[in-house]
């Protein structure tokens, strides 16, 4: 039914039982593209309001960071926060368990004001572990920053002491 026939009639009562039948859904496409605009109007404010709403949370978060001695947070923080990280500029960035950390995840947490970086971990131990084993071995995925520059003769410093492991096994080369 067309919209012109379906105001053409003013006495639905009038028109056959398949003429009403059609008129009634007409009526509820209608009803429903009605709905359909107005659904998609409200999600595009709501797209809207939210990207707003995350780029006033950018700006608090970077108030408070601004001020903090140490901000800890994951690769995977880092990398939604990285809008803040720039704002604030750290100097000095430090990961932990650097050895099982893939290359790119520490690379693209750094900002430009980056002096100095500190990774810390074991890089004979675990390893980066990648999804797809023919990646990681066509490109050395599964070699971390902290195992590539160890490897390269680039500078580090070595524990000699386990602080956290009590000294009785710590000492004890036969437990290994």
């Amino acid at each position: 039914m067309k919209d012109n026939d379906a105001y053409a009639e003013n006495d639905i009562w009038k028109l056959s039982l398949l003429s009403r039948w059609s008129l009634y859904q007409y009526w509820i496409s209608e009803s429903q593209k009605a709905r359909k605009r107005e659904i998609s109007a409200a999600e595009k404010q709501y797209r809207h309001n939210v990207k707003l709403l995350n780029e006033q949370k950018t700006v608090v978060d970077g108030e408070i960071m601004k001020y903090a001695k140490v901000i800890g947070m994951t690769t995977t923080g880092a990398a939604k926060l990285q809008s803040t990280l720039r704002s604030i500029k750290p100097r000095i960035v430090m990961a932990e368990e650097a050895a099982e950390v893939f290359e790119a995840h520490i690379v693209t947490s750094l900002t430009e004001a980056c002096e100095h970086l500190i990774l810390i971990g074991d890089h004979k131990q675990l390893r980066p572990n990648p999804a797809v084993y023919e990646l990681a071995k066509k490109f050395n995925m599964d070699v971390s920053l902290f195992e590539r520059l160890i490897k390269n003769n680039f500078p580090f410093k070595m524990l000699n002491f386990q602080w956290r492991m009590r000294n009785i096994y710590a000492n004890e080369k036969s437990l290994l």
